[in-house]
Parts: structure tokens; C-alpha cells; sequence
């Protein structure tokens, strides 16, 4: 089951800017939000940004991941390790990628921001992929293998879009336990982490922003605010604030 909570994420921020809400997600209940497109979008540039805290450590646990409805299909998934090491990436097979940090996630009472951004007609190949944590790109990683120049991502086109699990194609695994707040889907371009947060200048702490309008979401964007007049069942989008 997936909840909403009031006022947990409110302490990411100390600037005009609060995140009112969180979604918690408890993994024993097997919480899944899900959602497939209409029409396909673009698979080479997209960008995810989220801002999430962390329930049980030791365990794999996906927070974002993508089905592509097509054989052979290319299967996307963001996941913290069993050694608490964040994954990126697709599958084995033909054309496969993934960049693991060196870095591991085990505060349980910390917020992290992590920006997941592609962009595979770069032909610097590290420009293809790139992966921020707390408004720094990751630069350290134990396996760094970028995707091919002009790669398709099938499953972030016109895929199922899962948040709080992957999808192996017969079944959900991977359950993510803990809280996500503020999840953006960006359709068609590749933004940095400086285009959702910013450094406080008094306190020198990553903070988010108030980014939404700032924004282009493309076909299939979507933005995830988590607001008290949303049900935790439904993949509600809010990129368009008058909506709110």
C-alpha cells in the first residue's frame, strides 16, 4: 500500500519552496503505481528527478523502472542494491548499460535527490547517462558501462511506467519501502539537478524548488506531487499547477 503523508517532507526545504507531501511506500504491502502511455514519446532523451527516503536497508528496492510492451523488449531500472548501491540502467542482452555508485545510501533519516537523465544521441558517451545525488553529478562508479550511442529506450517511450517496483514482465518484484516526494518524468529532455533544486546560501543544504514551471514535460511527462487531494492508488499527474 502506498499512503500519503502530510508535512514529512517539509524539512528538505528551508527556503520560500516546502514539499507539502510524501507518498510512503511499505514494502510488505507490495505498494506499485503504475501507469502506460497512450502514444510513445522519445527513447533516447528523458530525465527522471525525485527526492526519496529510505525504509529498509540490505535489500533491493526499485524505485522507478520501465516495460517496454515490445519483444525483445528493453526493460529500465533504478534500484538501491543489497550492498545499499544505487543502479541504473537495463537488463542483460544486447545493448545493455548500467552505472552502479560507488557511493551507498544507508541513512535511513536522510533525504536524498537523485536526477537520472539520458540523452543517447551524445557522442560523448558519459553525456548519455548522467547521475546526480544531492545537486552533484556522480562522476565514482563501480561498473560504468553507458549506453550505445543512439540507444532506445523502448520502455520510456511507450512502456509501463512503474514507480515503487520493477516489472519483469510477469510480475512485480522489488518492492521500494520508505517515502518518495516530488517525482518528476521528463519527456524529451535532458535537465540537470540544478533544474529541480539549488543550494541554500545560509545553511550551504541541496534544497528543491519550486521547478514545475519552469519545465518542458513532452508527450508523456508527468509530475508526481503527492497532494493531500490525490488518492495513493493512482498515478495522478500535476505537472500543470492549475490543476492543483
Amino acid at each position: 500500500m502506498t499512503l500519503l503523508q502530510s508535512g514529512l517532507a517539509k524539512s528538505l526545504a528551508t527556503a520560500d519552496y516546502t514539499i507539502d507531501n510524501s507518498c510512503r511506500f511499505n514494502d510488505p504491502d507490495e505498494p506499485t503505481l503504475k501507469r502506460t502511455p497512450a502514444s510513445a514519446g522519445s527513447a533516447r532523451i528523458h530525465t527522471v528527478s525525485l527526492w526519496l527516503k529510505r525504509g529498509n536497508l540490505g535489500e533491493v528496492t526499485a524505485f522507478a523502472a520501465w516495460k517496454a510492451p515490445i519483444v525483445p523488449a528493453t526493460k529500465i531500472s533504478a534500484v538501491i542494491d543489497g550492498s545499499d548501491q544505487l543502479n541504473v540502467g537495463t537488463g542483460g542482452g544486447t545493448g545493455s548499460y548500467k552505472l552502479k555508485t560507488t557511493q551507498v545510501f544507508r541513512d535511513p533519516s536522510a533525504w536524498y535527490h537523485i536526477v537520472m537523465a539520458w540523452d543517447t544521441t551524445q557522442s560523448v558517451e558519459a553525456n548519455r547517462l548522467k547521475l546526480y545525488v544531492d545537486g552533484v553529478q556522480v562522476t565514482d562508479f563501480a561498473t560504468e558501462t553507458y549506453p550505445a550511442l543512439n540507444f532506445d529506450n523502448n520502455g520510456a517511450a511507450d512502456g509501463e511506467f512503474t514507480v515503487g517496483a520493477t516489472n519483469s514482465g510477469s510480475a512485480y518484484q522489488h518492492w521500494f519501502d520508505g517515502y518518495i516526494a516530488d517525482f518528476y518524468f521528463i519527456d524529451g529532455t535532458q535537465y540537470a539537478a540544478s533544474d529541480f533544486g539549488e543550494t541554500n546560501s545560509t545553511t550551504n543544504q541541496w534544497i528543491p524548488k519550486d521547478a514545475v514551471d519552469n519545465l518542458t514535460f513532452g508527450t508523456n511527462g508527468f509530475y508526481q506531487k503527492y497532494s493531500s487531494t490525490e488518492l495513493a492508488t493512482s498515478f495522478a499527474d500535476s505537472s500543470d499547477p492549475t490543476t492543483w
